[in-house]
């Protein structure tokens, strides 16, 4: 009988304590950023540009960009995007800039809740203008890589490289680019 009521005061002291654990385990439901974010995000970028043409020399310039989109889910989002680069002499007296507006799908490989690494490809139209050289127009094919570094929930510092061939005449413009921006997620 004494061990009987050794149980029944022990139970007495614990119980409470049990109660109190499994309400610590308990987590409303609060949303957080993640789960407010509505999938759009507006993009911008800036790097620098290689760009390689056909019958004429290399040059380096500079190049930026500005886009919107869609994260459809964790691994996939498409974007909109028009980019401007400029500076490249290729000689014959001239300056030449590009144009280029694209459509592009990203698939982000993984996330470590910090990095999260991602290729793609778009598909687009381009211009190519000199002021003496005159210009060339064409479908733009491209392919990405790079890592996105999530400051916060809803925005990202994203690096990456970009291969940009605009498919025109035979002066066919090449584009190799490295760029850094930020995408911030709504």
């Amino acid at each position: 009988m004494k061990t009987l009521k050794l149980i029944l005061l022990a139970g007495v002291f614990v119980a409470p304590l049990a109660g109190a654990s499994l309400a610590a385990d308990y987590a409303p439901n609060v949303p957080t950023d993640s789960q407010t974010n509505t999938g759009f995000y507006l993009r911008s970028d800036v790097g620098a540009s290689f760009l390689r043409w056909s019958a004429f020399n290399n040059d380096t310039g500079i190049i930026a960009a500005v886009g919107a989109g869609y994260q459809w889910n964790d691994y996939f989002r498409t974007d909109i995007t028009g980019q401007w680069a400029g500076g490249y002499n290729i000689g014959l007296a001239d300056n030449i800039h590009t144009t280029k507006i694209l459509a592009n799908g990203y698939f982000d490989l993984g996330s470590s809740n910090v990095l999260t690494p991602y290729v793609g490809a778009g598909i687009g139209y381009g211009w190519a203008y000199g002021d003496t050289y005159g210009s060339t127009s064409g479908i733009a094919l491209a392919a990405h890589a790079g890592v996105a570094y999530n400051m916060t929930n809803n925005m990202a510092l994203d690096v990456g490289y970009h291969f940009i061939d605009t498919v025109g005449d035979t002066n066919q413009p090449v584009e190799h680019q490295i760029t850094a921006g930020f995408r911030f997620k709504f």
